[in-house]
């Protein structure tokens, strides 16, 4: 993305992705696993960034902290 403006990340397309193509962006084999985790839950509705907003600091943390690789 050019310099000040912002590249919306997408769930659906980090799934589309395969390890490998993730790799090369320089992750390691289990930050791609935490990853794909955090994008089918937001592929899935489990999470939601409007959701997350709406939340008290300390429920967006329970609720993130509880998913494999970020607590």
């Amino acid at each position: 993305a050019a310099q000040g403006r912002m590249t919306k990340i997408d769930p659906a397309k980090i799934l589309a992705l395969n390890t490998k193509a993730l790799r090369a962006c320089g992750l390691s084999e289990r930050k791609v696993s935490y990853l794909q985790n955090l994008s089918e839950r937001y592929v899935s509705g489990h999470l939601n960034g409007q959701k997350l907003a709406r939340m008290q600091d300390a429920e967006v943390k329970k609720t993130l902290v509880a998913l494999h690789g970020i607590g």
